[in-house]
């Protein structure tokens, strides 16, 4: 019992001769140091591509007719520093106009806006500019709403209950696209 009271007991072979059997692991590693290793030095090279690929600031227009929301919208963003609010639309036609002046990487649209709504102002600026990223904002998550938007040429969809969650995530994945 005497010895049972030392940690150096609990380090002792069970049965005499199968020291081998304490630390298996020198004989594991070398099976699979260059395993992990390629592993490691692969993912760190396609991490390098993904950021040496993203602008230098990812730009972005804001579209939504309610300027209280859209400033939330541009403050949320202004907390990421690869993020950089390029503009703000407050109606689909203005939207239109400034995603073609500006050519932002990622275009923040409402769903419903006065004189043209998201979904024909993504049209619009696909139809001109068909490598633009569109990111729809809605507080609707139906089904329906979520076709329309794919129809319509948008890249990605979150609804506005999200965006806390979820914005800046969806921008910088789209941006990669």
């Amino acid at each position: 019992m005497p010895r049972l009271a030392g940690v150096d007991a609990l380090l002792q072979p069970v049965v005499a001769g199968d020291q081998e059997l304490l630390n298996p692991l020198p004989s594991i590693f070398p099976l699979h140091k260059l395993t992990v290793t390629s592993h490691i030095v692969s993912r760190k090279k396609q991490l390098e591509a993904v950021v040496d690929n993203l602008p230098q600031k990812i730009r972005v227009l804001i579209a939504d007719d309610h300027r209280m929301f859209a400033e939330a919208l541009e403050a949320i963003l202004g907390t990421d520093e690869r993020l950089e609010v390029a503009g703000q639309a407050s109606d689909g036609a203005e939207a239109v106009r400034l995603a073609l002046r500006l050519q932002p990487n990622v275009i923040l649209m409402d769903i419903a806006m006065p004189i043209m709504d998201g979904l024909q102002a993504t049209k619009q600026i696909r139809k001109q500019w068909p490598s633009a990223c569109v990111l729809m904002l809605t507080g609707s998550n139906s089904k329906s709403d979520v076709d329309r938007a794919r129809e319509a040429g948008a890249a990605g969809y979150v609804t506005k209950e999200r965006i806390a969650a979820e914005l800046i995530d969806a921008i910088l994945e789209i941006a990669t696209r």
